[in-house]
């Protein structure tokens, strides 16, 4: 289940992945996936850190990072067949990001 995220620049985001702080999610892939499954349009807050995934990316499901240069996602990462999403505030590290 999503809560909303009390801790500090997380905004009104409902969904936010912590990395190893506590919180709802600690991996992008499975706030993605969660929201997917709930079939919203929203986007998913990331604190910082370096995560190394590989993603698979949904329409209708953006991305922010917390502060440019705070947030590196390594890995390769699938984007959807149609739709839209956007990524922000993120470095993507590797030879074929998306």
């Amino acid at each position: 289940m999503a809560i909303s995220n009390q801790i500090s620049n997380t905004g009104s985001f409902k969904y936010v992945v912590t990395g190893n702080q506590p919180g709802s999610f600690h991996t992008i892939q499975s706030a993605l996936d969660y929201v997917n499954a709930l079939g919203v349009t929203s986007t998913v807050f990331v604190r910082p850190g370096t995560y190394t995934e590989n993603l698979t990316l949904y329409s209708g499901i953006n991305i922010q990072g917390s502060e440019e240069g705070q947030v590196i996602i390594v890995g390769v990462h699938t984007p959807p067949a149609a739709g839209t999403f956007s990524i922000s505030n993120i470095q993507l590290n590797s030879a074929t990001h998306v």
